[in-house]
């Protein structure tokens, strides 16, 4: 299968697979409108088996994490497509993890040719707008999404942002990731799943106990099965503020320093992987994106909030935005 996802206006992917790993992205980003977006990033995904041979200007390596390995071999370039990657995957998680770990970090190499940032962030809605919530792994993001959707609230993503320098913000269409601890963490939102969703996330808490804690596999779950109307992928949407989720650390105001080093710092973490294998972004990439995210950030206030230690994180939101 040969086609392009458009992940906003500005943004789109061309994506050639077949069987599985067909299946897989077009559920993660056939939801967006499709709108005739020009491609930044060109992904092929091989059968397993099938041997990736190497040109000279492309870079390979190999990764993996627990129940998943791949390999990749991937060109950057300043041609009107600037990043083309191929690559292979192999284990149950597999597509999931290389998901996160290799296609989007580099289709963030990809986003600033088009005038866009790839954020590790949430866009959720609150009482007077949309709010920008930036936060690491860990921080409660994927959480505060989930309790919003479950409360009825427009969530345009729990995860990746497309950030224009005019501060229009679209949500990456992809799938939620939930894990075992669903019903003790959000009960509201494991309700509202299908029952065979809902043993998915059994499941994986099975084998979570099994490995001693070792392993915790996601289950991605289409944020239409939580809230139909309430999910926007890859329209703009224009965010009121902006909050930082920041563990263990008192409620504040940001500076707008603050908040761009943030933005920045999230932006290098979501590359780890590409640097420890020796794929830097170009200079050109790092100042496109600064100068994308000093012009998006500039006009909002923000705060900063400790979600994943207050007894209700979306009040914990509500009440840093009304301040």
């Amino acid at each position: 299968m040969t086609r392009t996802f458009d992940l906003c206006a500005d943004v789109g992917l061309l994506f050639d697979a077949d069987g599985r790993a067909a299946h897989h992205f077009e559920a993660e980003y056939g939801r967006a409108p499709q709108l005739g977006a020009p491609p930044v990033m060109q992904l092929l995904v091989a059968a397993p088996g099938r041997r990736l041979r190497r040109s000279r200007t492309e870079r390979a390596f190999r990764g993996g994490h627990r129940l998943a390995q791949w390999r990749v071999r991937v060109r950057l370039d300043d041609s009107a497509i600037p990043v083309s990657c191929r690559l292979q995957v192999a284990g149950p998680l597999g597509l999931l993890l290389v998901q996160s770990m290799v296609v989007e970090p580099l289709l963030s190499l990809a986003t600033p040719a088009a005038g866009r940032v790839l954020l590790p962030a949430a866009l959720v809605e609150c009482h007077d707008g949309p709010v920008l919530v930036l936060g690491g792994s860990g921080s409660g993001k994927s959480t505060l999404a989930l309790r919003a959707l479950a409360c009825g609230r427009a969530v345009a993503a729990d995860d990746q942002i497309l950030v224009a320098g005019d501060g229009a913000c679209a949500g990456l269409s992809r799938r939620l990731r939930v894990y075992h601890d669903l019903p003790s963490v959000v009960p509201q939102a494991h309700a509202l799943l299908p029952p065979a969703i809902r043993r998915r996330v059994w499941l994986a808490g099975h084998v979570n106990r099994l490995s001693a804690g070792r392993v915790s596999p996601p289950v991605a779950v289409s944020p239409a099965l939580l809230a139909p109307a309430r999910s926007r992928p890859g329209r703009d949407l224009r965010p009121v503020r902006a909050v930082l989720l920041a563990t263990g650390r008192p409620q504040a105001k940001v500076s707008q320093d603050e908040l761009l080093t943030c933005a920045l710092e999230l932006l290098a973490e979501q590359r780890v992987r590409l640097l420890a294998a020796g794929l830097r972004p170009p200079a050109a990439t790092i100042r496109a994106e600064q100068s994308i995210l000093e012009a998006a950030l500039a006009p909002l206030d923000a705060e900063r909030v400790d979600a994943r230690n207050a007894a209700d994180p979306l009040a914990a939101l509500e009440r840093a935005v009304s301040r």
